[in-house]
């Protein structure tokens, strides 16, 4: 009896992943318009087409994000649930911290 010989493939990274599938859901999309199928499920397709893609387009910067980033997220996630007109005024305020606070000091 021959030992199985087991070959391992090298994984396939996320950025990959998140093109292939964005490939994968812009054929369906026109394959549905091509179809004559219903708006629901074209809007579907193509909105999380352009989801993928953008997630495939952004996926250096999104891998290393800044800590203040995940903060603001929660504060602004928690105060849309309580009191949504905030937000008009929460968003522009955030956008201008995380653009003009100070730049950390590299220390060499």
């Amino acid at each position: 009896m021959t030992p199985s010989v087991k070959r391992s493939r090298p994984e396939m990274p996320l950025r990959a992943r998140a093109g292939w599938i964005a490939v994968i859901l812009w054929i369906a999309a026109l394959a549905a318009l091509a179809l004559g199928c219903d708006e629901l499920t074209v809007g579907a397709f193509l909105r999380t087409a352009v989801c993928m893609s953008l997630l495939w387009l952004a996926w250096p910067q999104l891998s290393r994000l800044p800590r203040w980033l995940y903060v603001s997220v929660l504060v602004v996630g928690l105060t849309a649930s309580i009191v949504p007109r905030v937000l008009l005024l929460l968003i522009p305020l955030l956008l201008l911290y995380g653009f003009l606070r100070p730049k950390p000091k590299k220390v060499h």
